[in-house]
């Protein structure tokens, strides 16, 4: 099971405060699990005050340069309901436009993964397109992925990606671990 990318999609949709600004955070979990945290928040330090308190806690490092082991790329989020196009139309536009990856959700979001230079230009399209952009940002992914076998290490990690999203200022999360689904299957879990 891969739980490389946490991202909280509805947030997108529900939170879009005019004084809140974007910030990227990097940090080492427990078993040295590499952490890229996007926040949107009007007060940085006490966002990192709570990041580092939590991270310490699940014996993490908050600020541990690790910006290296990740590739940024756009990340752009349709809306299908506000959008008059079927969603066939705002994959092949997508598409068209060099996109990476279009990934539709069970409810109202759409998330476009576009190469970063083109984050821009593709969103200002889709909109000329009728697509509704709800918004768009730099995303990270991973380069390479460590695989978890030891249950009571996953246990904690994924302990401590719940904690991060319990953060009202946390958006999304990526990370460089995969759970094997053998041990995911033993520890009832499913993906995200």
């Amino acid at each position: 099971m891969d739980y490389t990318y946490w991202s909280e999609q509805y947030r997108e949709l529900k939170r879009t405060p005019s004084d809140a600004t974007t910030f990227y955070f990097e940090a080492l979990g427990p078993n040295r699990v590499s952490l890229m945290i996007r926040a949107a928040t009007d007060d940085e330090n006490k966002v990192k005050e709570r990041l580092r308190a939590i991270l310490t806690a699940f014996g993490g490092t908050f600020e541990h340069p690790v910006k290296w082991l990740f590739k940024s790329y756009g990340e752009i989020f349709v809306s299908k309901y506000q959008t008059s196009v079927p969603e066939e139309t705002i994959m092949l536009v997508a598409l068209s436009l060099g996109a990476l990856d279009v990934e539709f959700a069970r409810h109202d979001v759409v998330r476009i993964l576009t190469p970063e230079k083109r984050l821009t230009e593709t969103a200002e399209i889709l909109e000329t397109e009728n697509i509704e952009v709800i918004s768009r940002q730099i995303c990270y992914q991973p380069i390479d992925l460590v695989e978890i076998t030891d249950q009571t290490a996953a246990v904690q990690i994924m302990r401590l990606m719940e904690t991060l999203f319990d953060d009202e200022a946390v958006m999304d999360v990526s990370a460089d671990f995969y759970i094997n689904d053998l041990l995911g299957k033993k520890m009832g879990l499913t993906k995200v």
